[in-house]
């Protein structure tokens, strides 16, 4: 309990530091409507996504991260933002046994909002198709990317653009007891620019760049663990905010999140009955935010966890060896078998009983119950009786 409370202090000093050492300058670019994230539980934790306890939304946050999920899982995440405007995704995630694992997810935004010079309700509508791949290399780094097809719609203007990801995982297996459990996230979101061209637009609306780091430490203490994460983001890496999260986990039932991102407070939990996964978030995406919100996720993981598969592939591949090896063995015995047999026949038509007799003997031990040998060592006794 008190290294708990020693792991919380330390982190609650970090966060102040970095909420007071924020940097801040001028935009340039457009932010994309989903820069906030998706996720109850990712959002609790400022914006944070940790190794432990993933699930399919996890492509969002960096690609690389879906190859350390080891079942398939879906996933469901919805919120209101302001009135009537509603945030939502979907997400599944397939992983394989030695090709890596493939994600995709669906994101989509949509609000009407009155126009009073033209007196009517205009729709906003934003959409997105995630497509990712990401492949563990080796035990301490994964990789990944994504493709992103991207919709959007405001008022009778509408347009499409496609943009990519690419994210880095790595995860030492530090000797050191403090650095034990690390790992280090980083991503580029839109290195391959979403841009939309309205029509009759001269110009087209470029998304900007969104560069993402992070680092954490899991601490294990019995039946329980303690999370601790830190991150930065950077717009076009003009404006960079900090990011700082903890979370509690207990016998990886019951989660309890903490999260500072921009100076605003995040908080959330979860709980998880065998399969299925349910998390709760409320806070504000910044300081100045209009408003807090809640939002809520459902996971299901289901089908062999990759470890099994892999377990179950080698255990065939070792029965199908053994299987080849007794057909080989029982081939080189056949093979023996007819040999003998063979050499024996010829003895005994060379009227050489005695040695005949000893290899239909031979070739009985081999095979004993084969009637051929049987009815040669048969009839070479009756020529050795005469």
């Amino acid at each position: 309990m008190r290294r708990v409370i020693y792991l919380s202090g330390l982190y609650f000093f970090f966060t102040l530091f970095l909420v007071s050492s924020k940097l801040h300058s001028q935009q340039r670019g457009t932010t994309e409507g989903f820069s906030v994230g998706i996720g109850s539980r990712y959002l609790a934790m400022g914006g944070i996504a940790s190794t432990n306890d993933l699930n399919s939304m996890a492509l969002f946050w960096n690609p690389a991260f879906i190859d350390n999920i080891e079942r398939m899982n879906v996933s469901l995440f919805a919120t209101k933002l302001l009135a009537d405007t509603w945030y939502s995704s979907l997400g599944a995630v397939y992983p394989t046994e030695e090709c890596g694992s493939f994600g995709v997810n669906y994101l989509r935004i949509e609000c009407e909002v009155f126009d009073p010079f033209s007196n009517v309700e205009l729709v906003y509508r934003e959409q997105e198709v995630l497509i990712g791949y990401g492949k563990r290399m080796n035990r301490y780094l994964s990789i990944g990317g994504s493709v992103k097809i991207k919709h959007k719609k405001v008022a009778e203007y509408s347009a499409d653009a496609v943009g990519a990801d690419f994210g880095l995982l790595y995860s030492p297996n530090f000797a050191n007891l403090f650095l034990k459990n690390t790992f280090a996230s980083i991503q580029f979101r839109n290195i391959v620019e979403p841009k939309f061209k309205y029509e009759g637009s001269k110009y087209p609306e470029i998304i900007q760049h969104q560069f993402k780091a992070s680092i954490g430490r899991n601490f294990h203490i019995s039946n329980q663990d303690l999370h601790v994460l830190f991150g930065m983001n950077s717009n076009n890496f003009e404006y960079t905010y900090f990011h700082s999260a903890l979370e509690y986990i207990f016998q990886n039932r019951f989660s309890a999140q903490i999260g500072v991102v921009n100076s605003a407070l995040n908080v959330g939990c979860g709980i998880r009955l065998y399969d299925l996964g349910l998390d709760l978030w409320h806070g504000k995406f910044s300081e100045e935010g209009p408003s807090s919100f809640t939002g809520i996720s459902l996971n299901y993981s289901f089908g062999k966890s990759k470890d099994k598969k892999i377990a179950e592939s080698e255990h065939k591949f070792k029965l199908e060896v053994d299987e080849e090896y007794r057909k080989r063995i029982a081939q080189k015995r056949r093979d023996q078998f007819e040999r003998i047999l063979n050499e024996g026949i010829k003895l005994y038509n060379q009227k050489k009983y005695i040695e005949s007799g000893a290899a239909f003997q031979k070739a009985l031990e081999l095979y004993p119950y084969s009637l051929s040998a049987q009815y040669w060592l048969k009839k070479t006794r009756e020529q050795l009786e005469k």
